[in-house]
């Protein structure tokens, strides 16, 4: 009975996740298909009142007009009406604003009106449209040409794609125009917010699609973990009952020293068991302990990055938008949101670095690279931050340092994360960044014996030196032993505590390990430090190790 029910529950719950996120989909497919058709009718109705106002307009115009300076004129009323009435209108960047005469001539205000659709009737124009690839638009073509209002969603440039489009004739004594507005279906879906709340849908279905999965994927492994204990346990106790037998036969053919001998080993068996019943219990805490952490801040970091990359994007829309419409004293405030939001999105990135590392599931993404231009970029990233405290930035770098076979994205962020606490804890001082090639014997994890490239030895192996010098607040004796890691912050005494988690330096210590290298610091206090960076021109990936980061000590 309990297997069978073990088998129901281990196919029904993968079954109503997979169920659930099917629905999910299937909602988000419908919900965007009634966005968009809703979209459509609400912006065509628009478009349509737009053209009514302007057919009003332009049927007193032309009927002042012939009133005024007779049927003769006509020509150059209708240039009037183009300049008047469809030049001036201001739509979305791509719509386009239109009056066909079916007999004669086609006015047309977009920039990209093909010159061979001039000067032609109405069924001349539209056999160049079908030629082209237009579709889409027959109802449009019938209305158009028997001069009735109407509406239609149609394509007459393949290359703008559909087009959302409203028309109404326009009638003075026997003169006949139609006027009409047609805009790009994806411009109008941005512009009323529809494109965005479709993107929005998806990416949250996708993150809750992402999520279903680990659930099952946890949900399985578990039951696959309990699978197994279950066994070992029932083999467990399998072999102490025969265990049990066989003692007990014994005892019967025993004296009664025996008999006392057998009554202590049968203490001592109770004791093992407790003893390995409470092993085993606190590995199973431990073990749910350090997973139930690691998942926390995994989880946290992308719950916390989606709404902030979120907020970045509204803010950008916010500063491109003031400084387009003139509002000069708004930009200083996004620019601090800007600023802002980067650093908790970098705070966020370092603590899920953290989580990965100690659950064991950062790799290294390998790849031979030219090291010239990843120090070019990084000192281009750096400079500003230097500048910000009036440090004069020194960099010194041979000509030639070759390729390098490591992961450039993890090395590029060790070099951020070096020159960035230089200039943080230096204020109106000099930081010096050298990048040079050497060699060194495997004597050790630091370099015993360093020798420039030209009295390298064969058994060398080639190592680039990236050395980090400063003038800044340098660090205490106590402190240096500490200062690789997780949390740990420069808190010296006449020290003031600077911004950050103290996530950086173990962060770039354990990617140097992962990548072969290593990471040595001198410091004296009130007269700087020297980080210094030595990693091996060919790279390997080294077993990542699974003990926690943060210090445990008080």
């Amino acid at each position: 009975m309990n297997t069978t029910r073990r088998r129901f529950q281990y196919f029904i719950v993968p079954g109503v996740i997979i169920f659930l996120v099917i629905s999910s989909w299937y909602f988000a497919f419908y919900q965007r298909g009634a966005l968009i058709q809703s979209t459509i009718s609400a912006y065509q109705q628009t478009q349509l009142e737009t053209v009514r106002a302007i057919a009003r307009n332009v049927e007193s115009y032309v009927s002042n007009q012939i009133e005024l300076r007779g049927d003769g004129d006509i020509v150059k009323i209708e240039q009037e009406i183009f300049e008047r009435f469809v030049v001036p209108v201001r739509i979305l960047e791509n719509g386009d604003v239109w009056i066909y005469s079916p007999d004669q001539v086609v006015f047309e205000g977009s920039p990209d009106f093909p010159d061979e659709y001039q000067g032609r009737s109405m069924a001349e124009i539209f056999d160049l449209q079908r030629e082209a690839g237009a579709s889409n638009y027959e109802e449009m073509v019938d209305d158009v040409t028997n001069t009735r209002e109407g509406t239609g969603l149609y394509i007459w440039l393949p290359e703008k794609g559909r087009e959302v489009a409203a028309w109404t004739p326009i009638s003075v004594n026997q003169y006949r125009w139609t006027i009409g507005i047609s805009t790009p279906l994806p411009e109008i879906l941005v512009s009323t917010g529809a494109a965005l709340q479709i993107r929005n849908t998806f990416i949250l279905m996708s993150i809750v699609t992402v999520i279903a999965g680990g659930m099952l994927l946890i949900w399985t492994q578990s039951e696959t973990k309990r699978t197994r204990i279950e066994q070992s346990l029932q083999s467990v106790v399998m072999e102490l009952e025969q265990y049990k037998t066989y003692l007990e036969k014994q005892v019967d053919t025993r004296t009664a020293e025996l008999v006392q001998k057998n009554s202590e080993l049968e203490e001592e068996i109770r004791e093992r068991k407790r003893t390995e019943a409470a092993l085993i219990h606190a590995k199973e805490a431990a073990e749910v302990a350090n997973q139930a952490k690691s998942t926390f801040l995994a989880n946290m970091s992308h719950e916390l990055r989606t709404p902030l990359s979120a907020i970045l994007g509204y803010n950008d829309l916010i500063h491109v938008q003031a400084e387009r419409n003139g509002y000069q004293d708004l930009l200083p405030d996004t620019e601090q949101v800007t600023i802002a939001g980067n650093h908790l999105l970098t705070l966020i990135s370092d603590l899920l670095d953290i989580s990965r590392i100690e659950a064991g599931k950062l790799q290294l993404q390998l790849s031979t690279f030219e090291l010239t231009p990843l120090i070019e970029s990084v000192v281009a990233t750096i400079r500003p931050l230097m500048e910000k405290n009036t440090n004069t930035f020194n960099v010194t770098c041979v000509n030639d340092l070759g390729v390098i076979y490591t992961d450039q994205t993890k090395l590029q962020q060790i070099l951020l994360n070096l020159l960035s606490n230089a200039a943080k804890f230096t204020d109106h001082g000099t930081v010096t960044f050298k990048i040079y090639k050497t060699y060194y014997g495997v004597t050790g994890t630091h370099t015993s014996s360093l020798r420039q490239e030209s009295g390298a030895s064969a058994c060398s192996s080639p190592h680039i030196v990236f050395e980090v010098k400063d003038t800044g607040i340098g660090m205490e004796p106590e402190h240096i032993q500490y200062i690789f890691e997780a949390f740990h912050q420069n808190t010296s005494a006449g020290m003031d505590i600077h911004s950050g988690t103290g996530l950086g330096l173990a962060i770039s210590h354990h990617f140097s390990t992962m990548m072969g290298g290593s990471i040595t610091v001198e410091s004296t206090p009130g007269r700087g430090s020297t980080f210094t960076f030595y990693m091996p021109v060919a790279g390997t990936q080294t077993t990542t190790h699974t003990e926690p980061l943060v210090s445990q000590t008080e």
